[in-house]
């Protein structure tokens, strides 16, 4: 029966089998094409991504300044980085840098609310109880300083409430000179499956925005503890003589 079929489709006429022939091409073609488009996204891993953009005023971190220019032990490298050179103690007295100007959105500082001092740093927006936030992204509604400019310090930016690092991170800012500093905030949120192979993990740190380097040097200072270890041992473990040498 199927091989009587099959002669009379063979003895059918020659437009029949051409689009008999046609179809069959056409389904190959579909189905190589059907096929690349396969293997390709599943090597690609294709994700499907969503981006908002939001206009509106963020908090504004904590910003420390540290005076490094009357430390003998650390060498300033060229790169911005802190070099311990000498074990020898300081000799001169630390003191923060001398405020001639303080504003913050075009309005005066208050010294003693929104400035703490500590050894050779003071930190202006310490206090994680108030939420400061900028008028406008220009210069003049952020915050302005004019400081001693014979001494060369050291400037963090970190989160309210937090330690800052100044001997691992920052930048310099020169005396004698106009420095400004800009920061941008970004918020990067990973979806997982079905839109793509990433996923949050939960962080060590949660809710920090500015402390990223901070979160990095505690997991790169952590310390193995051996059992009969002592406290003071624990204690220089956990904190790099540099670190000691700029808050002292």
């Amino acid at each position: 029966m199927h091989c009587h079929t099959f002669r009379l489709i063979m003895r059918a006429s020659p437009k029949v089998l051409f689009g008999l022939k046609v179809l069959l091409l056409l389904g190959v073609i579909f189905l190589l094409f059907d096929s690349y488009f396969d293997v390709r996204d599943y090597a690609e891993y294709r994700t499907t991504m969503e981006t908002i953009i939001r206009n509106e005023p963020s908090p504004f971190p904590a910003v420390t300044f540290c005076d490094v220019s009357g430390h003998n032990p650390l060498q300033l490298k060229e790169d911005g980085s802190v070099e311990f050179t000498s074990t020898e103690s300081v000799t001169s007295p630390a003191r923060p840098p001398s405020i001639y100007y303080c504003s913050f959105n075009k309005q005066k500082c208050d010294k003693f609310q929104d400035i703490r001092t500590k050894s050779n740093c003071f930190t202006f927006n310490f206090n994680d109880t108030m939420i400061w936030r900028q008028g406008l992204p220009d210069p003049q509604h952020g915050l302005r300083l004019l400081i001693d400019g014979n001494n060369t310090l050291r400037v963090v930016v970190h989160d309210q409430g937090v330690m800052p690092l100044p001997a691992q991170f920052g930048i310099f800012a020169q005396g004698g000179f106009s420095t400004t500093f800009r920061i941008k905030s970004k918020f990067i949120r990973r979806l997982g499956q079905p839109y793509g192979a990433c996923r949050d993990f939960d962080l060590l740190f949660s809710g920090m925005k500015y402390s990223q380097e901070g979160a990095a040097w505690m997991l790169n200072s952590t310390c193995t503890y051996r059992r009969g270890d002592t406290p003071s041992r624990r204690t220089a473990c956990a904190r790099p003589p540099v670190e000691k040498a700029l808050m002292r």
